[in-house]
């Protein structure tokens, strides 16, 4: 391996281990504020008068669970592994078999048709 692949990858390596710790810290906070959220509404929703309060509580914690759940992977990182699985022929095997039983289905449909 040379020096200047093994710089590359060195590099990237930090590069993704700096995006992880970023995206870390965002999940932190997006459940602290979820904590902070739901201890407000559970405050609020003895008291009946403050509905919209409460409402806006609730749209802010279903925003907070989206950042959370999207959290998990990016579009970067879903096509960086479909890539890695196509590569691999994890994803080849099925493409084929779709294409195949497709042609087949295409062709006894126009058969019988015609």
């Amino acid at each position: 391996m040379s020096s200047e692949s093994f710089e590359e990858n060195l590099s990237e390596l930090n590069y993704k281990l700096k995006q992880l710790s970023y995206r870390y810290q965002q999940i932190q906070q997006a459940q602290q504020q979820q904590k902070e959220l739901s201890y407000e509404l559970t405050k609020l929703e003895i008291n009946p008068q403050m509905s919209a309060e409460i409402e806006n509580i609730r749209a802010q914690l279903g925003e907070l669970e989206l950042i959370l759940e999207s959290g998990l992977l990016r579009d970067n990182q879903l096509r960086y592994l479909f890539w890695q699985a196509v590569k691999k022929g994890l994803i080849g095997d099925v493409f084929w078999q779709a294409l195949r039983f497709g042609t087949m289905g295409m062709i006894l449909g126009w058969l019988l048709k015609g």
